[in-house]
């Protein structure tokens, strides 16, 4: 996840798939952990309770891997913004479309309005109503 974030804030070409691949991941063993806390398990039975206290814990870090990954989204570097907007105009996914959509309020001031133009015409409907809020505003 460090890495991910590194390189995308470098500006490494690839760095938004792996990063949104990193951020899909992270949200389905969220999901996964989140769903396992909920099993139940008897006072008396010491190996279920040890399982449901390391679940649980697990998703603890998960959530904080999630915050990190959210608090990292923007605001998009500027050596990012080609492959961003690529990335954000065929997005389809729930968790890419997400992260993205966190990306960009968080650029919101810090980028130029031409950037969120192509994103008008994006496949998702919110991209595309964030990115033409973005272009009305400035």
């Amino acid at each position: 996840m460090e890495s991910a974030i590194s390189l995308y804030r470098l500006g490494e070409p690839e760095a938004v798939p792996r990063l949104l691949e990193v951020y899909r991941r992270v949200r389905l063993f969220e999901r996964i952990f989140q769903n396992a806390a909920k099993r139940r398990v008897r006072d008396t039975d010491p190996t279920g309770i040890a399982i449901k206290k390391s679940i649980i814990e697990a998703d603890r870090r998960l959530g904080a891997m999630l915050a990190k990954l959210r608090a990292e989204a923007g605001p998009v570097p500027g050596k990012q913004h080609a492959s961003f907007v690529q990335a954000a105009s065929e997005a389809t996914d729930p968790a890419d479309i997400e992260w993205m959509s966190l990306a960009m309020e968080q650029s919101a001031t810090s980028v130029p309005a031409s950037v969120w133009q192509p994103l008008t015409k994006a496949r998702d409907g919110i991209i595309a109503r964030i990115a033409g809020a973005l272009v009305k505003n400035k």
